[in-house]
C-alpha cells in the first residue's frame, strides 16, 4: 500500500517483486516511472488512480499474471514497452485522453483479444499481439491511409491496428466518428463482422478491400457515400445492412458475390438509380445482383419512400419483397428478371408501375392498389405463373406488352376508369378466357390481345372508334362478337383466324373492314346488323373478308 500524498513512483521501484500479488496506489499519483512494476510475475490486477497522467516505459512489462487493467481517462501518454509480454491480459480500454503511446507498448500480449482505443493514435504498439475485437472511438474523420499495406513505399502511414490484420475478427466503429479513411482495413484477412455507428457518413476507397472473410456488415443509419472498391473482393459477405439513400460507385462492392440478406434503413435521401448502358444493352450494377445465386432476403425498413431504377434487377434467387412503405412509383425494371420472386406487397399509394418493373417474375397473383393509374410497358411481361390480377378502381393506362406472355392469366376485368390498352398489352396470354372493358376505353393498340387462344368472352367499350390491326387475331375460342356503336373501322387481320367465331353483332356505325380482318374465320355463319341491308352494302370491305361477306345477314332493330 502506497500512502496518499505520493505523486510519483520512481524507476524500478518495485521491479522484480516476483511474489507481489496486489498493490494499492494513492489518488494523488500522477506519474509512474520506467520499469516501476516490471516483472512482478504474481501481480494479477492493479487499480490506477483517476489523476494519473503518465505511464512510463516498461512499467508493467512481463507482468505475466496481469489479466486486466483499467487506464483512467486522465492518462495522456503510455511509454514504450509499458505492457510488453503481459501474456494473460485479455481486455484493454484506452481512453480518448491518451494522445501518445510508445513503440511496442503492448507487444507480445498473446492473449489480448478485445481492445478499445481512439482512432487518432499512431504508431507500432501492438506487434506480436493477436487481437480479435477492436472498438475505435473518437470524434471526426479518421485519417486517410495512402496506398496498399502490401507495398510499403506507397503505404507510408500504417495504422496501429495493421499489426493484427491477420487476427482481427470483429470491428466496431463507435459513435462520434464521421468517416473511415481510405485503405484503413485493407486486406484484413480474418475480419468477419463490421458495425458502423450512425454518426459515420462516409467510407473511403479500398477501406475494407480484400477482407475475404467479412460476412456481416452494418453501415449504420446515416451512411451517405462509399468510395471506389471500398468492399472490393469481400468474397464472404452475406449480410449487408445500409441506408437506402447511400451513394456508392460501380466498383464499391466489386466481386462481392455471396450476399444472402440485404436490410435497408430509411436513410436521409433518395436511392440512386442503377441502370447502365453498354454495348447497346441496359443492365444493372449493384452489389446484390452480383449475388444472383445466393441473394434471397430483402428487408426494407418502414419509411423508405423511393427506390432506384434497376435496384434489384436480375436478383434471380430473391423470393419476396415488401414495398408497403414505397410511395407513388415503382421504378423501371425494379425486379426485372427476378426469376424466383413469388410474393409482392405494394403500398396503397402507388400511382404508377414503371417499365419492366416485374418482368419475368414468378408471382401468381397481385392486387393492384386503387390509387394506381398507370402500368407502363412490359411491367409484367413474361410472368408465366401469373393467374390473377385485380386492376384496382382507378387504372387509366396499360402500356405496350405490359402483360404479354402471361401464360396462365385467365381473365382481364378492367375498371371503368381505364382509357388505353396499348399495343401487345396482352399478347400471347393463351389461358385468357374473359376480357371485359368499361365504356371509357378509347384506344386499343395493335395486337393488344393477339394469340389469346382461349378467349371466349369479350366485351368491347362503347367509346372505341376503331379496332386496330391484329387486335384479336388467333383468338381461337371466340364464338360471338359484338361490334359496339361508335366503332367505324376494323383493322387488318383484327380477328384473323378466330376459327370458332360463329356470330358477329355489328352496329351501323361501322364504315370500313380492312384487309383480312376476318380471314380464316371458317365457322362464321351469322351477321346481326343493327341497320338495313342497304346500309350494310355501303360498308367498305377490303380483300380477305369473304367469310364475313358470305355470312347470313339479319337486320336487327336498334
Amino acid at each position: 500500500v502506497i500512502s496518499e500524498g505520493i505523486t510519483y513512483i520512481g524507476e524500478y521501484a518495485f521491479c522484480r517483486f516476483f511474489n507481489m500479488e496486489k498493490i494499492s496506489l494513492p489518488s494523488t499519483l500522477t506519474d509512474i516511472g520506467d520499469s516501476a512494476f516490471s516483472m512482478c510475475l504474481s501481480l494479477t490486477s492493479i487499480e490506477l488512480p483517476t489523476g494519473l497522467l503518465n505511464i512510463g516505459e516498461y512499467v508493467f512489462s512481463t507482468c505475466t499474471a496481469l489479466t486486466e487493467i483499467q487506464i483512467p481517462s486522465s492518462v495522456t501518454s503510455i511509454g514504450e514497452y509499458a505492457f510488453f509480454a503481459c501474456e494473460n491480459m485479455q481486455t484493454l480500454i484506452i481512453p480518448e485522453t491518451v494522445t501518445s503511446i510508445g513503440r511496442d507498448a503492448f507487444m507480445s500480449c498473446n492473449n489480448l483479444k478485445d481492445v478499445t482505443m481512439p482512432f487518432s493514435l499512431q504508431g507500432n504498439f501492438f506487434e506480436g499481439s493477436f487481437i480479435e475485437k477492436l472498438t475505435l472511438t473518437g470524434t471526426g474523420d479518421m485519417p486517410v491511409f495512402v496506398g496498399s499495406p502490401t507495398t510499403d513505399s506507397a503505404y507510408y502511414t500504417k495504422a496501429p491496428w495493421y499489426y493484427f490484420c491477420d487476427t482481427l475478427k470483429t470491428l466496431v466503429i463507435d459513435d462520434g466518428i464521421t468517416s473511415i479513411g481510405a485503405w484503413s482495413f485493407y486486406r484484413f484477412s480474418a475480419l468477419e463482422s463490421v458495425t458502423v455507428a450512425d454518426s459515420v457518413t462516409a467510407i473511403g476507397d479500398y477501406a475494407f478491400g480484400a477482407c475475404e472473410l467479412l460476412a456481416d456488415l452494418d453501415l449504420g443509419r446515416n451512411m451517405q457515400t462509399l468510395g471506389n472498391n471500398t468492399f472490393f473482393a469481400c468474397y464472404a459477405m452475406q449480410n449487408l445492412t445500409m441506408p437506402a439513400s447511400t451513394a456508392f460507385k460501380d466498383t464499391t462492392f466489386d466481386d462481392c458475390a455471396s450476399l444472402v440478406s440485404l436490410t435497408m434503413y430509411k436513410g436521409n435521401g433518395t436511392m440512386q438509380n442503377f441502370e447502365r448502358y453498354e454495348d447497346s444493352t441496359w443492365y444493372a450494377k449493384t452489389p446484390w445482383n452480383q449475388s444472383a445465386d445466393t441473394f434471397t432476403t430483402l428487408v426494407l425498413e418502414d419509411g423508405i419512400k423511393n427506390i432506384g431504377k434497376y435496384a434489384f434487377y436480375g436478383c434471380s434467387s430473391l423470393t419476396s419483397a415488401d414495398l408497403s412503405s414505397v410511395e407513388h412509383y415503382i421504378p423501371d425494371n425494379l425486379f426485372s428478371a427476378c426469376e424466383s420472386l413469388t410474393e409482392i406487397k405494394l403500398s396503397d399509394s402507388i400511382v404508377k408501375i414503371g417499365n419492366g418493373a416485374f418482368h419475368s417474375t414468378l408471382i401468381k397473383e397481385i392486387s393492384l392498389p386503387d390509387a394506381l393509374r398507370y402500368i407502363e410497358s412490359s411491367a409484367f411481361i413474361n410472368c408465366v405463373y401469373l393467374e390473377r390480377v385485380d386492376f384496382g378502381s382507378s387504372l387509366v393506362y396499360i402500356g405496350v406488352s405490359a402483360f404479354s406472355y402471361c401464360e396462365r392469366l385467365t381473365e382481364a376485368i378492367f375498371p371503368d376508369s381505364l382509357e388505353t390498352i396499348s399495343e401487345k398489352a396482352f399478347e400471347s396470354c393463351p389461358s385468357l378466357t374473359t376480357v371485359r372493358m368499361g365504356d371509357n376505353v378509347r384506344t386499343i393498340g395493335p395486337s393488344a390481345f393477339y394469340y389469346c387462344s382461349r378467349l371466349s368472352e369479350l366485351r368491347l367499350s362503347s367509346s372505341l372508334s376503331e379496332i386496330p390491326d391484329l387486335a384479336f387475331s388467333n383468338c381461337y375460342q371466340l364464338s360471338w362478337l359484338i361490334i359496339t356503336r361508335g366503332i367505324r373501322a376494323i383493322g387488318q387481320s383484327a380477328f384473323y383466324s378466330c376459327v370458332n367465331l360463329v356470330r358477329v353483332d355489328m352496329a351501323s356505325d361501322l364504315r370500313e373492314i380492312r384487309t383480312n380482318a376476318f380471314s380464316g374465320c371458317k365457322a362464321l355463319k351469322y351477321v346481326d346488323y343493327r341497320g338495313t341491308r342497304a346500309e350494310f352494302e355501303t360498308v367498305t370491305f377490303y380483300s380477305g373478308n369473304d367469310e364475313l361477306r358470305s355470312a347470313s345477314l339479319t337486320e336487327v332493330a336498334e
